[in-house]
């Protein structure tokens, strides 16, 4: 496998961030590129992170958060920023938490592991995510990864790196709630016409009477009105998902 990026979330870990780690991770293969993003931190995680790319190595990226947003929304802005620098380049992304609870020297045995595993046929890939993950699967068909389809359960639809015209390999689905006040209307016509622009093969398909999460039974709306599950559109998304998966790779 080419390159491989890891993003790392941080947020006040100035006295958890093993400087000498993360060196050496960078020393012993530079083909390794790390994305931190730093979340709003309040102490001298910045200054750590500058101490990291200075020192010799593997590419370093720093991105800041203008205040704490939470891990799932750092890891989402380093994960779409890598894709969309990454555009047609072979690879994988990922993401490490800051304070090594895994160490760093198993990355290698976690490539290895996703190029060894029998049931991946690397010609005939794919791809499905559910809210933060289905923005990210899009994401990626934005950028140009060789995949043959996507499937964007309830994500969101916008982005700041519109995909290029004839730059998109895979074909698309998106899942989305006609009623979904995350996913407004505006936010819908403004992706149909991105593909379009893009010549893309894509689909959306609109559940009426549905909100977000959707597919969550655990979504009550009782954290959020909006957030709750849909039975029907649950089965029904899925069934779309199976159905469009069979056409692109007649299993």
């Amino acid at each position: 496998m080419d390159r491989v990026t890891v993003v790392v979330p941080c947020f006040n870990e100035e006295r958890r961030l093993d400087v000498e780690a993360f060196v050496t991770a960078r020393l012993a293969d530079r083909e390794l590129e790390l994305v931190f993003v730093d979340d709003g931190s309040t102490d001298g995680t910045r200054r750590v992170l500058e101490e990291i790319r200075a020192r010799r190595g593997g590419p370093t990226t720093i991105l800041a958060q203008p205040t704490n947003a939470g891990k799932a929304a750092a890891v989402r802005r380093g994960v779409l920023d890598a894709i969309e620098r990454r555009r047609g380049l072979e690879g994988a992304v990922g993401f490490w938490d800051a304070d090594l609870a895994t160490p760093l020297s198993e990355l290698a045995a976690f490539v290895d592991v996703l190029e060894q595993r029998p049931e991946v046929d690397v010609a005939r890939l794919g791809g499905i995510g559910f809210c933060f993950g289905g923005s990210t699967v899009l994401q990626l068909a934005r950028s140009g990864a060789d995949l043959k389809g996507v499937v964007n359960f309830h994500g969101a639809l916008s982005t700041k790196a519109p995909a290029k015209a004839g730059s998109v390999k895979a074909a698309i689905l998106s899942c989305t709630g006609a009623d979904d006040p995350m996913i407004p209307a505006d936010q819908v016509v403004a992706f149909e016409e991105e593909m379009r622009a893009a010549k893309a093969d894509w689909q959306v398909n609109l559940y009426g009477n549905t909100l977000h999460s959707f597919t969550n039974p655990e979504a009550d709306g009782s954290l959020n009105p909006a957030i709750l599950y849909h039975e029907k559109t649950d089965k029904r998304s899925w069934t779309a998902m199976r159905d469009f998966f069979q056409e692109k790779f007649g299993a």
